[in-house]
C-alpha cells in the first residue's frame, strides 16, 4: 500500500490497531509492577530506612568517602615504583653476551 493513496482516518485505524497490543502489555505490566510494590512495602520502607542512616552517616564523617581512594592511590604508586624498579634493574643490567666456546 502506498502512503500517500491511504487517508487519514484510514491511517489512524491502523495505527490504532497496531499499538492495541503494545498498550495492552504496558497496561499488564503496570499491573504487575503496581502489585510487586505493594507486596514489597515492607522492605523497600527497610531500604528506604537504611539510605536515611548512610546519609546520617556521612554527614558525622565524610572522610568515609576518601579512604577508598587513598587506598587506591597507595596500591597504584606501589605498581608505579614496582614498574619503575624494574625498568632500572634492566637498565643498569650488562647486557646480555653470547656465550664464549673457551674450550677450542
Amino acid at each position: 500500500m502506498n502512503i500517500n493513496s491511504c487517508t487519514p482516518s484510514r491511517f489512524l485505524r491502523q495505527t490504532r490497531r497496531r499499538n492495541t497490543g503494545f498498550i495492552a502489555a504496558c497496561l499488564c505490566h503496570q499491573v504487575i509492577l503496581l502489585l510487586v510494590i505493594l507486596v514489597m512495602r515492607k522492605r523497600l520502607q527497610l531500604a528506604v530506612a537504611l539510605f536515611q542512616e548512610a546519609g546520617k552517616v556521612l554527614e558525622h564523617a565524610p572522610c568515609v568517602l576518601i579512604q577508598p581512594l587513598w587506598t587506591y592511590l597507595f596500591q597504584f604508586g606501589l605498581v608505579i615504583l614496582a614498574i619503575a624498579m624494574l625498568v632500572l634493574c634492566a637498565g643498569f643490567s650488562k647486557s646480555p653476551m653470547s656465550p664464549r666456546n673457551d674450550h677450542s
